[in-house]
């Protein structure tokens, strides 16, 4: 039987030995498989980054390739929702009620396709947020634009954490929070 744990376990195996493509797995994967947390693979893949002695430039790649990946794994999301729409038990199994489709409703009428950008950048939302512009049947083009730039803009950050404190996140925790 997979784990959470064993998923982790073969994740960091990809990212060590095959960094790119690992990081498009890993963020495709996260995405999806919402137990995986984004705010531990990156600034490990980070960390990895420093030990092999990553240049500034070959880090933001890697954030965008990470983008990349959580891009898809959103769209997966998304089109999964587009099509089963309002009317599903899907809503009742995430526990989403119609007050709470009605608010989400009334944050995309009031902030429009922005909030899929900011929600990428939050890492209770990332997910949630694809699912929500699939029921509301938000333009794919805007969905995919700004699903890349929040994920690749948070990716960088987190890799640049990771690479800054050398793996060291607890370092970063104590100095920071």
């Amino acid at each position: 039987m997979l784990t959470i744990a064993s998923i982790i376990d073969w994740l960091s195996y990809i990212i060590s030995e095959y960094i790119y493509v690992g990081v498009f797995i890993a963020a495709l994967s996260e995405t999806v498989f919402t137990p995986i947390p984004t705010i531990m693979i990156f600034p490990f893949v980070g960390y990895i980054a420093f030990q092999n002695e990553f240049s500034l430039v070959e880090l933001v790649l890697l954030g965008i390739i990470g983008g990349l990946g959580s891009t898809i794994g959103s769209l997966i999301l998304y089109f999964f929702a587009l099509k089963l729409g309002t009317k599903t038990r899907l809503l009742k199994y995430l526990a989403i009620s119609e007050k709470k489709l009605n608010l989400v409703s009334k944050w995309i009428d009031k902030y429009g396709s922005i909030i899929v950008f900011i929600c990428r950048l939050i890492p209770i939302l990332r997910e949630a947020v694809s699912i929500f512009a699939g029921i509301f049947k938000m333009k794919k083009i805007i969905f995919f634009v700004y699903t890349f730039l929040g994920s690749s803009i948070l990716n960088i950050i987190l890799l640049f954490i990771g690479y800054y404190f050398n793996g060291n996140f607890q370092s970063f925790i104590k100095t920071y929070f």
